[in-house]
Parts: C-alpha cells; structure tokens; sequence
C-alpha cells in the first residue's frame, strides 16, 4: 500500500463520469435485458483503462475503477449478494418507498435533472444474505490491476 510521511496521498471515492453507451450497457443487464456479455466487458475494459491513465495523468495516488462497470450502489450489492427478490407493484400498490435523496433532490435540481429516466426497483429481503460475486469482483480487480499495468508502461516510455 502506498504510505508517505510527506504529504497528503491524492485519492477519491466514488462514480466517475462515463461514457453514455457505457452507462447504456450497464444499465441493460442490471434491468435484465439482453446484452452482449462480451462487448460489455471490453467498454468497461476500455473505460477503465481510459479513466485509470487519466487518474495517473492527473497525479492520483491511489486509483479506482470509478465504478464503471455499476450503475450504483443499490444495484451493485444486489448483482453480488443473494437472498433477495425484486418485486413491482401497480402505481400506488404495496410499501411506500423510501426515498433517501429526497431532500437532494429539492436542494440539488440540477444535478437530477441530468440524470435522464430513472426506473425504481425494489428488492426485498427473502432470505439470508451471502455473498455470491466473487466472478464480478474478480473482474473488476483485474480490469483495475490490467489499466494500471498500462498507465505504468505509458508513464515509464
């Protein structure tokens, strides 16, 4: 791990901007519809090698993935965690959903109104949780350990 007794080491957390057909294919599997599983991994590949370079460019310390291959946290531990199910009621049916951005979004219009279609799904605890994305979770450590690979041969050229 990168320590240092001079400074400050640079590093950031969470969803970095991204490509709008990658956010497209991202948010396709997570709703279930067919994507091409290959292509798909070759833009997060793509864009995370991009990202990574630009963080390295920029002096960033310690990297991420910026979360490229995710549409958000909710979907995320959903995609990796079983013991769950989703469940959609008709307009005004079932529990009432529990909004956590709800004071952001009348402080921060701006910032939601780009955000384009945002369909709510709703997952429910069925069962115990366990996790099951050890593949994703190897994916993402090898997209991040293969662009950083690249960024190092390009920096030392």
């Amino acid at each position: 791990m990168k320590q240092s007794t001079e400074r400050i080491l640079v590093t950031h957390q969470g969803t970095l901007p991204r490509p709008q057909s990658l956010k497209d294919l991202v948010l396709a599997r997570e709703e279930g519809r067919p994507v091409d599983e290959q292509q798909l991994a070759a833009a997060i590949r793509e864009s995370v090698d991009e990202l990574v370079g630009k963080q390295v460019a920029l002096g960033v310390d310690l990297v991420n993935d910026g979360e490229h291959g995710k549409s958000g946290f909710q979907y995320y531990a959903r995609a990796r965690l079983s013991g769950h199910e989703e469940r959609q009621y008709p307009e005004g049916k079932g529990p009432p959903y529990l909004n956590t951005a709800g004071r952001d979004y009348r402080n921060f219009p701006g910032f939601f109104a780009n955000r384009g279609e945002y369909r709510r799904r709703r997952a429910f605890i069925t069962g115990p949780l366990h996790y099951i994305g050890q593949a994703a979770v190897a994916a993402d450590i090898d997209n991040l350990k293969q662009a950083l690979q690249r960024s190092e041969e390009h920096t030392s050229e």
